[in-house]
């Protein structure tokens, strides 16, 4: 039973481990994609916007097996255009 435990106690570690990596990787991505979005215009801001919109639109028409998940990448998209903009009206 003690073995049992310890080897669940081992494989919820290492899952948690697995997911700070996923987060720190995620992180540093949000961090490069700010960075790069900060050196583009204007104009070529809102058509990469309106890309990427597009992209959802396609890839997603009719699957609502993924509604949430799509709808969280939505916003997280959403999130890095409104922060990059708002840093950018500061100037």
């Amino acid at each position: 039973m003690r073995a049992l435990l310890a080897e669940l106690v081992n494989t919820i570690a290492e899952q948690h481990e697995s997911e700070k990596e996923l987060i720190i990787q995620a992180e540093a991505l949000n961090i490069v994609v700010t960075a790069i979005l900060m050196r583009l215009d204007d104009n070529v801001r809102a058509q990469l916007k309106n890309e990427i919109n597009e992209a959802f639109a396609v890839q997603h028409s009719g699957v609502s097996s993924h509604a949430a998940e799509t709808r969280m990448l939505q916003g997280a998209v959403e999130e890095l255009f409104v922060f990059q903009t708002g840093r950018h009206q500061k100037k």
